[in-house]
């Protein structure tokens, strides 16, 4: 229950759900969160690009960083997501 309300979620709605609602909500909390570093990354790579490359070639770094598309991931399977909540219950104290 640490692990639901370190991100951001009701303590009283934790109670009122189902094992798999939980593990769906904190899946879809992981992605999030997963995505949210890989953009940040991401910025701070094209940033340094821009702050290095001449003003002439902005145009062309913005072309490859509008082109710049990752594959989609494969959803986890019942292992894995049963292996994150055994992390997370074990976390949790």
């Amino acid at each position: 229950m640490s692990e639901w309300c370190s991100l951001g979620h009701d303590p009283d709605s934790f109670w009122r759900r189902t094992p798999r609602e939980v593990r769906a909500v904190l899946k879809g909390d992981i992605a999030r969160l997963k995505r949210e570093r890989e953009d940040a990354v991401i910025a701070a790579r094209w940033a340094g690009l821009f702050a290095q490359a001449d003003p002439k070639h902005h145009d062309r770094l913005l072309k490859d960083i509008l082109a710049d598309r990752k594959a989609p991931r494969l959803p986890m399977s019942g292992k894995q997501i049963g292996a994150a909540m055994r992390v997370f219950a074990a976390r949790g104290g």
